[in-house]
C-alpha cells in the first residue's frame, strides 16, 4: 500500500525536526504552501519537490513512495502468451485445412481460395 505524497511529506520533516515556518523559510516560500502540501490540497512543483528532497536528504523516489514496476515482466508474458495464441490459431486453420483436404479431396478444387 503506498502512503499519498502528502503523508510522506509531512513525516519527512517531523523526522528532521523542523517545523512548517523553517522549510518555508529555506525554500522562500510561505507556511500555508507547505501546510497545503501536507494536506493533500495541493503539490509541490518539481522544482520545490527537488529542493524539498535535498532538504530531507532523503532519495526523491522515497519521498515519491515510487517502487519499480513489474511492467515490463508482464508485458513480456503478455507478448508471449498471444503470440502464442496466434501461432496456435493459425496451426489450427491449417490443420483443419489439411483434414479437409484428406478427407474430401475434391474440396480443394470446388473452393475458391483468396488471399486478397
Amino acid at each position: 500500500m503506498f502512503i499519498k505524497l502528502c503523508d510522506q511529506l509531512k513525516n519527512a520533516r517531523q523526522s528532521i525536526g523542523l517545523t512548517q515556518d523553517q522549510v518555508a523559510e529555506k525554500l522562500h516560500i510561505s507556511r500555508q504552501a507547505v501546510s497545503q502540501w501536507e494536506t493533500g490540497k495541493s503539490y509541490p512543483d518539481i522544482e520545490n519537490l527537488r529542493l524539498l528532497n535535498s532538504i530531507y536528504s532523503t532519495d526523491l523516489s522515497e519521498l515519491l513512495n515510487c517502487k519499480p514496476k513489474k511492467t515490463t515482466h508482464v508485458s513480456i508474458l503478455n507478448r508471449r502468451f498471444l503470440i502464442t495464441v496466434i501461432f496456435v490459431g493459425v496451426l489450427g486453420i491449417f490443420l483443419c485445412y489439411v483434414v479437409d483436404c484428406k478427407i474430401n479431396p475434391n474440396a480443394v478444387r470446388t473452393k475458391k481460395i483468396s488471399f486478397l
